[in-house]
């Protein structure tokens, strides 16, 4: 299950005092962000492809809320972060275009993140492949946070039901048009 919204963007609010309009602008700190990972197949061995699903590593899968502000005693606390992995499942969304889009508290700084895909083919066969993204997550938490981070890939099969990750590009905008 993916967490509701925490907190988001900033709030607009229309203050009437004495009859004048006064507007102010409340930034609040965003806590959630949508990953959507695009996976664009080609070659021979596209027709061959039943499903793709997968997993997404060094992931903030919960978050301790009374963790996360330092007490007045100054004691240590533990992380407020429980990093893990969440899995993928990946929809045809178009003909070379396998889609899946998960709500994120975040990513866990500590951790690498690592995406795992796996590629069942028709004859019952499964490739898995594993791509290191750390680099790609950078600006998750700071760049235009209001829209979702994609991770897209454009994976290479033959006949022969060999699979290679051929580009990859992770950031606020998506290849897929």
């Amino acid at each position: 299950m993916d967490p509701g919204p925490f907190t988001a963007g900033e709030v607009t609010a229309e203050v009437y005092h004495n009859f004048e309009d006064q507007l102010i602008i409340v930034p609040m700190g965003r806590q959630t962000r949508k990953l959507s990972i695009e996976v664009r197949v080609t070659g021979s061995g596209i027709s061959l492809v039943e499903s793709i699903s997968g997993s997404m590593s060094g992931i903030a899968v919960s978050r301790e809320v009374n963790d996360c502000f330092p007490p007045a005693s100054g004691v240590n606390r533990p992380l407020a972060i429980t990093g893990g992995a969440i899995s993928y499942s990946f929809q045809e969304n178009a003909d070379e275009w396998f889609v899946g889009t998960r709500t994120l508290l975040g990513i866990d700084g500590n951790s690498q993140q690592n995406l795992n895909l796996n590629i069942a083919f028709i004859n019952g066969e499964v490739v898995n492949l594993v791509q290191d993204v750390t680099g790609g997550m950078t600006g998750f938490h700071t760049q235009d946070i209001h829209q979702p981070w994609y991770i897209v890939l454009e994976l290479n099969l033959g006949f022969d039901l060999q699979a290679t990750i051929t580009n990859w590009y992770a950031g606020p905008d998506s290849w897929l048009v």
